[in-house]
């Protein structure tokens, strides 16, 4: 039976989506319509009218839905873009004992930089171990690119994407706390050929010229001359005491914070330097976005490509293909490869052009077990972003989703041993999150995060901040009430770091899988990135071997 449509098959829920299988599901629907019109009226033309009634309120929807979303919310305040860092995690999980309250980000952040997770204390001397070991190994390279997810679009309490930084600390954790080096790419509205163009420029002079004229502006007050700042790291004073002293001060302010005066002598500066526990780390983090600005150059082990989904509305409706970012700037590279225009050949042409980055030749692969280098791609979950809830519509957007993500599992299936598919979450794993319950919050709640260091000021990330918060808040009192509660305490009724407050599930009007979801209820919220990051990290760990072994 394949009524609804949208529905994945109850005896094969990984079963893909093809056209016969489409087009099926909807003849189910619509011939029922188109007999009873008929033997109503005797009018072939009433009942071919009917027929084609709910399909074509099904694209209304979708193009009303699309027009609505970018009339009210318009191009929305995003994080950092490029975005840059590097994390250290220790790999065993922190004890209930040390773990500090961190809410579920809903609390907003109180402290410098843009922390999220609160640790106090010094380095013991097996966390000492850990990272004295991450200095002295090679590190792990990571980029996240594409749309508006790997952009960090519906955040409002970060300045920095979450996904990559997310993605980061899960696989150094399950990496044996070897550090992380990430970096976040993205563009709202952009599809693959949008991923494919970035990959495949020559140079990015421009670009970088561009950012480093952005940068210059934002950095006039700026304390870090080459715009890093630490905003986490194990020298934070403890999530329950909100003083400090010469002696525990927080990461952001020994490091990003401002000068007391602006006479202070060289020596004073050269002793600062000096004394600077993450002085390497500055300058490897400095040394990995440099690789970055110069032709995307890597080398990656690890690379997560989020794309579909503006391809799905593309094929969904035809002309909306413009606010598709690329679509125009690919046509030549059919000519040189022979390839065609479809979704499959510029998947392939993504891998091709990350060959070089990540010293792989992909069109050799071995057939063997997955391993490193990796490319990951996410699944698109039509069944769960609220604005697709509506019948006809989430008949009709579901299976075209479906038929656009086949092409991942194919391209997974032609090259298993460096592409990875991850299966989208369900809003029941969603609902558990929300819940504060399951293994993904447990994971949130024992990760023990040693270094967390981002490419961006303390200026920087307060005005990102405070402009993407001001936006959430203002959408919200509109188009999102039963997302107001999160807002509903002020700042100095907070007496404790990252003070938790009601869960997700006790939201007003909660709907489960919906908590995770921004007020555009398109994009991920806070809450939706770290989720959705965690449950793609372990998408890939129980797949690749490498990882499903490591400690």
């Amino acid at each position: 039976m394949v009524f609804p449509p949208s529905l994945p098959d109850p005896n094969n829920p990984h079963k893909p989506y093809s056209l016969s299988r489409f087009l099926a599901g909807w003849f189910t629907i619509i011939v029922p319509i188109g007999l009873f019109a008929y033997s109503q009226t005797k009018s072939f033309m009433v009942s071919i009218a009917s027929m084609l009634a709910m399909p074509c309120y099904a694209v209304w929807q979708g193009t009303d839905g699309m027009f609505r979303y970018r009339y009210y919310f318009g191009t929305p305040p995003f994080p950092r873009n490029p975005a840059h860092g590097v994390v250290v995690v220790n790999p065993k999980p922190l004890s209930k004992e040390k773990a500090p309250e961190v809410g579920n980000y809903s609390s907003g952040c109180c402290c410098e930089g843009g922390m999220r997770w609160r640790r106090g204390g010094k380095l013991e001397k097996e966390e000492k171990a850990i990272m004295d070991k991450a200095l002295r190994e090679e590190p792990i390279r990571m980029l996240v690119i594409g749309d508006s997810l790997a952009l960090g679009l519906g955040t409002d309490r970060s300045c920095m994407p979450m996904m990559p930084e997310t993605l980061a600390k899960e696989v150094s954790k399950r990496m044996g706390g070897r550090a992380v080096l990430w970096t976040g790419y993205g563009a709202e509205g952009a599809a693959s050929s949008w991923t494919l163009n970035e990959l495949s420029r020559k140079a990015r002079k421009e670009a970088a010229a561009s950012n480093s004229a952005n940068n210059t502006k934002r950095d006039a007050n700026a304390v870090e001359p080459d715009g890093v700042a630490l905003s986490d790291t194990s020298s934070d004073y403890s999530s329950d005491d909100d003083t400090t002293n010469s002696n525990n001060l927080s990461s952001g302010e020994k490091l990003a914070g401002p000068e007391s005066g602006n006479t202070k002598g060289s020596n004073q500066k050269s002793s600062k330097k000096n004394d600077d526990p993450f002085s390497e780390w500055k300058a490897r983090l400095k040394n990995f976005r440099q690789t970055f600005e110069n032709d995307i150059a890597g080398p990656y082990d690890i690379v997560f490509i989020f794309s579909g989904g503006n391809d799905a509305k593309s094929a969904f409706i035809p002309f909306y293909v413009k606010t598709a970012k690329g679509e125009e700037d690919t046509s030549s590279y059919y000519k040189e490869d022979g390839r065609g225009s479809s979704l499959f050949s510029d998947f392939e042409r993504i891998l091709d052009h990350l060959g070089p980055k990540m010293n792989t030749d992909f069109s050799c692969d071995s057939k063997s077990k997955t391993q490193m280098p990796l490319v990951v791609f996410p699944m698109m979950p039509p069944l769960m972003i609220p604005a697709f809830q509506y019948v006809p519509l989430l008949w009709m957007a579901t299976p075209l989703t479906g038929m656009i993500e086949n092409n991942k599992r194919r391209l997974q299936q032609k090259y298993p041993s460096h592409v990875v598919c991850v299966d989208a979450p369900t809003s029941e794993k969603a609902g558990y999150f929300e819940r504060q319950e399951g293994r993904i919050w447990e994971k949130r709640q024992e990760e023990d995060v040693l270094l967390c260091l981002r490419d961006v000021t303390r200026e920087q990330c307060q005005s990102t901040i405070a402009a993407m918060t001001n936006h959430v808040q203002t959408k919200s009192k509109v188009h999102g009430k039963n997302k107001e509660l999160r807002y509903s305490k002020e700042k100095s009724e907070i007496t404790q770091m990252n003070a938790p407050l009601p869960k997700l599930s006790d939201l007003k009007g909660y709907k489960e899988g919906h908590g995770i979801f921004s007020v555009d209820n398109v994009h991920p919220n806070d809450e939706g990135y770290d989720f959705w990051g965690r449950f793609i990290a372990d998408g890939v760990f129980q797949q690749v071997p490498l990882f499903s072994t490591s400690s």
